[in-house]
């Protein structure tokens, strides 16, 4: 899911580089390019969670750093959404400017309660037999020579 998630997001970003090539340094192509990829990595970020959700994972650290990651991009894509409602409005650019790094900030948070305090509920898969090679690899030796 990962791969495809990065593939996506890479596609996305090269047609809308390739399709405004010729504006790719005017503050106009940059603010709508950062709207456009901060909103597909909330969609992105959101299927996650529900595909998370519906596995029904026992890893309460996977869906805490998830939802980290969902806190990251929505924050931003809320402020941006606000600011193309309202476009004559001076207070946009200066919100995402406060708001985009406490998001981040709580993204950051999310990850530290999940790493540190969350509790570890993942099952570890037991195999019955372990290779023949794993065998012989991890057995003691009784001769060094």
């Amino acid at each position: 899911m990962l791969p495809m998630t990065f593939v996506l997001v890479l596609g996305i970003s090269v047609l809308s580089l390739s399709r405004n090539y010729k504006e790719i340094y005017s503050a106009r192509f940059i603010y709508e390019f950062e709207q456009n990829l901060y909103f597909t990595c909330l969609v992105l970020v959101t299927l996650l969670y529900i595909l998370i959700q519906q596995t029904q994972s026992a890893d309460d650290q996977l869906g805490l750093l998830v939802t980290g990651m969902g806190i990251q991009f929505a924050g931003p894509a809320a402020i941006f959404a606000l600011t193309s409602l309202m476009p004559g409005s001076k207070f946009g650019p200066s919100l995402l400017a406060y708001f985009s790094p406490l998001c981040s900030l709580l993204m950051l948070l999310t990850w530290s309660y999940a790493m540190v305090r969350a509790p570890k509920h993942a099952k570890v898969a037991v195999i019955g037999q372990s290779p023949a090679w794993a065998e012989s690899a991890l057995s003691p030796r009784s001769s060094v020579i």
